[in-house]
């Protein structure tokens, strides 16, 4: 039994690490075929209306270039938001199949040319009895927790949420990447949040940037100093889709929260507020883009817009590059074992802070507190992070270390 749990561990962990290929694969094979013989197949079609190899030739590319721009368009931003991924692809497959059989059939004879046309016509019919709906086709693509659950999906342009409730318990995915939850081992959600406050030297004013699943966000909200919550969440079918849910809806109509829909750092480019703490929990740092709100000078325009003792609380999923990158913008900087802290000004004395951690506790009742636990262990300071990252780079706009995260 031993081993079969080790062969099973092992080959989990091997698709973990093929699984960003295999999906592609799946699904994108046949069409990378289709794309790579259209070349040659509009230009059979397109041979004979003119003489001239060129008008041949530049017909085809024409054609083929904006069929690939348009069906992008179409695709990202009409075919998905009205029938969800399940659908387009049955209508992506169910045009090509139309284009190239009627392409083929001018070449076949009249008999085997009318059977292949009805062929044609009951194929989608039957493709639609048997193709999965959106939300059998996401959840075999999501881990689902055992047991009954209730399944919440929304797709569109932003993303693809997921997620599953059973009681208060959340299982939350974007584009097939967990991002946050609601779980009894996730308090150190509010650990993070509650650490920045007590560090901080006023909490009126907070900035969160990413949702998640409201961890963060509630944790800041027990505290009665606090008077304004700005969430930027880039994503709107995040937001809906967990607005499905009675936790959420009723988290979200606290009339202190603020919340934009908007990129965190063109949102900070276009205010002029200046915040007394900064949360950061959005998104892995290996993730395409994920450098405009992980770089130096990201970092530098959220210094730019704290108040005075102002704290910056940033989720760590690498321990080298991102801590290494925010204290060459910020002088003073906590490193724990799963997020840092770091401020323009000294940080409190550890008396103040302890105070100031225990009074935000008491907003939580015992249970919760149990669930909290203690303070993450602190790693170190700016001097730490200097020793232990010397051999790797910061962020830059123009170098994203950490998105090429297969070489460090």
């Amino acid at each position: 039994l031993e081993i079969f749990q080790n062969l099973k561990s092992f080959s989990e962990g091997w698709f973990a690490w093929f699984d960003i290929a295999i999906w592609p694969s799946y699904f994108m094979l046949l069409p990378t075929f289709a794309m790579g013989a259209s070349f040659p197949l509009l230009s059979s079609i397109t041979a004979g209306i003119d003489k001239s190899d060129g008008k041949t030739v530049s017909r085809a590319y024409f054609v083929n270039v904006m069929g690939n721009v348009l069906g992008g368009l179409c695709t990202g931003f009409l075919f998905f938001n009205i029938l969800g991924t399940a659908s387009s692809v049955l209508a992506l497959c169910c045009i090509l199949v139309a284009v190239f059989g009627f392409a083929y059939l001018k070449h076949v004879d009249f008999k085997l040319r009318l059977t292949a046309k009805h062929l044609l016509l009951f194929l989608p019919l039957l493709l639609l009895l048997r193709y999965p709906s959106n939300e059998k086709l996401m959840n075999q693509m999501h881990y689902k927790p055992d047991g009954e659950c209730t399944t919440y999906l929304q797709e569109g342009s932003s993303c693809v949420s997921m997620a599953y409730e059973r009681d208060d318990s959340v299982w939350h995915w974007i584009n097939g990447l967990a991002h946050g939850g609601r779980l009894p081992h996730m308090f150190g959600y509010y650990n993070r949040a509650l650490e920045a406050l007590s560090f901080a030297g006023k909490e009126s004013n907070i900035l969160v940037i990413g949702y998640g699943t409201g961890s963060i966000v509630e944790a800041v909200l027990r505290s009665p100093k606090v008077e304004k919550v700005t969430v930027v969440e880039l994503n709107q079918e995040v937001m809906t889709n967990l607005k499905k849910m009675d936790q959420f809806k009723k988290l979200l109509q606290d009339k202190r929260i603020e919340l934009v829909i908007d990129d965190g750092r063109r949102y900070l480019y276009r205010s002029k507020e200046k915040f007394d703490v900064v949360l950061m929990d959005p998104l892995r740092s290996s993730t395409a883009y994920s450098n405009n709100i992980y770089s130096a000078e990201f970092f530098k325009l959220v210094a730019d817009h704290l108040n005075k003792q102002g704290i910056l609380m940033v989720w760590l999923d690498n321990m080298t590059v991102i801590p290494k990158t925010i204290a060459s913008q910020f002088n003073h900087v906590k490193l724990y074992k799963s997020f840092c802290l770091a401020s323009p000004d000294a940080f409190c004395p550890k008396s103040l802070h302890d105070q100031r951690h225990a009074e935000l506790l008491n907003n939580f009742s015992q249970e919760e507190v149990k669930k909290i636990g203690a303070e993450e262990e602190l790693l170190g300071d700016e001097n730490h992070i200097k020793e232990n990252s010397a051999s790797f780079g910061i962020n830059t706009d123009l170098k994203p270390v950490t998105e090429y995260h297969l070489w460090h």
